[in-house]
């Protein structure tokens, strides 16, 4: 009867047997094998845990099919009365313009704060704290929202009367941290750009080619990328600046980070491909650490030399 975020988790692989924080588990190069042998970090419990990837970053839980053990420090039978329960409907639509900075800006401070790691500075052990489990009575007020799915054929939902619009989460991930289970997933992340290929005005259509800590992948720019933005930038300046990006990294190669919003299909870690379809999702950073929020931006700093 208990919910906790932990911080850090008992790994139990192999001859591997130790502590092991929620930060370091996402630089595992084996990863997807990690997260499948995560437990309780109480010496007194053999709990499963689950690492949960989330917008605002990863956290570990209980897996739903084990139990903690009697012993374990962390175990609560507490319960708390819930005031309110929102129930919501989904419909299909956009990120509003608000939603693409505030997860755009999330992304990133992550890709800079990797390539720029800031010094650590030492923090007293936090007691864990148990949150207890929350039950529904008669008093709890039922709340109706809407939850939007992502559809880049969609409107932006906006909020009508009390109930609230949850829009997409997109989840920040690395390109080497992305695993099967990351299939069919709004995800925001970055790369460094080592080719683009863009085809002509009749047919639109281009391709990113990046690496991030040896994983290729491949950013497509389908055909709705350029006829179905809401900015109203028309397909010639969308190929022109691409165009820009193109040349200036063929003149100056390891240069240029992409940092974007985007989608996953079928997850294949041998041909990771991923597909950015609205223009307002791409930002940019450069090796010295400048940033372009938008492809406008990046494209006008290409043209006037400023890069």
């Amino acid at each position: 009867m208990i919910f906790i975020k932990f911080d850090e988790a008992q790994i139990v692989m192999g001859t591997e047997n130790e502590i092991i924080s929620l930060e370091d588990i996402s630089k595992r190069p084996d990863l997807s094998e990690v997260i499948k042998n995560l437990y309780c970090p109480d010496e007194n419990c053999d709990a499963k845990l689950t690492y949960n990837r989330r917008s605002v970053g990863a956290y570990l839980s209980k897996h739903k099919s084990y139990a903690h053990s009697l012993e374990c420090q962390l175990y609560s039978e507490e319960l708390k009365r819930q005031k309110d329960m929102t129930e919501y409907n989904e419909m299909p639509g956009r990120v509003s313009d608000l939603g693409i900075k505030r997860r755009k800006r999330g992304s990133s401070q992550l890709l800079r704060d990797f390539l720029n790691p800031q010094e650590k500075v030492a923090s007293k052990p936090r007691k864990k704290k148990v949150t207890p489990k929350k039950v529904t009575d008669d008093s709890t007020v039922q709340k109706i929202s809407i939850k939007v799915v992502y559809d880049s054929n969609g409107d932006v939902i906006k909020q009508d009367g009390e109930g609230k619009v949850r829009e997409p989460r997109f989840y920040n991930i690395f390109p080497h941290q992305i695993t099967s289970i990351d299939s069919w997933k709004n995800i925001a992340t970055g790369a460094l750009i080592t080719k683009v290929t863009v085809r002509d005005a009749d047919n639109p259509y281009a391709e990113i080619e990046g690496s991030f800590e040896g994983q290729n992948v491949l950013f497509v720019l389908p055909e709705a990328f350029f006829r179905n933005n809401l900015r109203g930038l028309n397909v010639e300046q969308l190929i022109g600046y691409l165009k820009d990006i193109k040349g200036y990294i063929e003149d100056n190669p390891e240069s240029l980070y992409i940092d974007t919003l985007c989608q996953s299909k079928e997850i294949d870690k041998n041909k990771l491909i991923l597909y950015i379809p609205e223009p307002d999702f791409i930002g940019f950073l450069t090796s010295s650490n400048i940033k372009f929020s938008t492809l406008t931006d990046v494209a006008i700093a290409i043209s006037t030399r400023k890069i």
